[in-house]
């Protein structure tokens, strides 16, 4: 077991350098860019949170093997203490679709265990924020509501969510299926314990 700590403290470290060095490639989204055509594809208008960037040409990978290279929407899964663990991307062309590979959004390897990371798309508000699963979801929901929001990249973070020490009131704006449902009462669950103000918002 200590030899087995090691090696993944090992991995981590690794993965860490590894994803420090591919987020320092890449660059702040401008008009016309295909980071800010994908999203307004996704009839997501409006100014692109500064934590998603773009990558100008990232070689795509499967199964060992290269399938070319293509600009990629990136952003960084956060800690509460403020540290990168990993990198989400979303594979792209040129003009803002969605690129021709076979899983258009991948996760690198993580520097540590996910549970309680964020994907930061804006900052809270007088004690409010909100959060979603997926990141166009969390911004269409900051574009609907005004309630500033972030992405949690999967249901079981949603459910795991560690907010900031100012918030006082939490939005989760939920997926509307099961495993959507169950992480966003979860979440609200640990937030009214702890004294705060939750309600959980559900398409139609």
């Amino acid at each position: 077991r200590t030899q087995r700590e090691a090696e993944i403290r090992v991995d981590g470290f690794i993965n860490a350098r590894r994803n420090a060095a591919l987020w320092a490639e890449c660059i702040s989204a401008s008009d016309g860019d295909p980071v800010s055509l994908y999203l307004t594809h996704r009839g997501l208008d409006g100014p692109v949170p500064k934590h998603l960037r773009l990558h100008p040409a990232m070689t795509y990978w499967h199964d060992g093997q290269s399938l070319g290279i293509f600009p990629a929407m990136v952003a960084p899964l956060i800690a509460p203490h403020g540290r990168i663990l990993a990198l989400h991307r979303t594979y792209l062309t040129r003009d803002g679709r969605k690129a021709p590979v076979p899983i258009v959004k991948k996760l690198t390897r993580t520097a540590d265990v996910l549970a309680g990371t964020h994907i930061p798309l804006h900052e809270p508000q007088d004690g409010v924020i909100g959060i979603a699963e997926g990141i166009e979801t969390a911004q269409a929901a900051w574009l609907a509501s005004g309630v500033p929001t972030v992405a949690a990249y999967c249901a079981n973070n949603l459910g795991a969510y560690v907010w900031p020490m100012n918030v006082k009131r939490i939005v989760v704006f939920a997926d509307r299926d099961v495993a959507g449902a169950k992480a966003a009462q979860t979440l609200r669950n640990r937030a009214v314990q702890s004294g705060l103000h939750a309600t959980i918002m559900t398409p139609t």
